[in-house]
């Protein structure tokens, strides 16, 4: 059992410390928009731990010497998660051929044309649209009718913040959140 377990992980490693490609010419589209998926996910993660340790330096650690961690372990485990990443999309069989048969059967899909899908975007915008108007004016009219029977009670003694104040506040809040990602 001990040895199984053992030839397994030898195998596995043989696998990640190989540069051989598999099928090289099959499924080059979907095995490079993968790669690239985790490789925007793995940026996103080394920068979080960038921006938590440039954050969290240790008590006796100077800033020359905490710089280098700081840039060094994310950039340590980009390069690892990157290299790891691809091999498993282009040398790992199974995964390969995973991407391979789905390439291929997206090949065979009629994709619509672009006047349909325009078509098709203002009808899911205007029933949106509909819906939402739809629903505010049930909302309204339930809370109108709460209000006179006496089971819903709106301000309790505070001013009632107007429906398009609440908005703006959301969507500053929002933006203060964008310009903290973007820089």
């Amino acid at each position: 059992m001990a040895t199984e377990a053992r030839s397994r992980l030898a195998t596995v490693f043989h696998e990640l410390m190989s540069l051989d490609i598999y099928k090289r010419g099959q499924g080059q589209r979907l095995r490079w928009l993968t790669t690239a998926g985790i490789g925007l996910l793995l940026s996103w993660c080394c920068l979080s731990l960038y921006w938590e340790l440039e954050v969290s330096r240790p008590d006796g650690w100077s800033r020359a010497q905490w710089v280098w961690v700081t840039y060094c372990v994310p950039l340590a485990i980009f390069c690892a998660g990157m290299w790891i990443a691809f091999r498993i999309v282009w040398g790992w069989p199974r995964f390969s051929e995973f991407l391979i048969a789905t390439e291929a059967e997206m090949n065979k899909v009629s994709w619509a044309k672009k006047d349909q899908i325009w078509q098709a975007t203002i009808v899911v915008l205007v029933v949106v649209l509909l819906m939402a108007a739809y629903f505010y004016l049930v909302d309204l009219a339930w809370s109108f009718l709460l209000q006179k029977v006496g089971v819903l009670r709106v301000g309790g003694g505070q001013a009632a913040v107007p429906p398009w104040q609440e908005a703006r506040d959301v969507l500053a809040s929002l933006g203060n959140w964008l310009r903290c990602w973007v820089g």
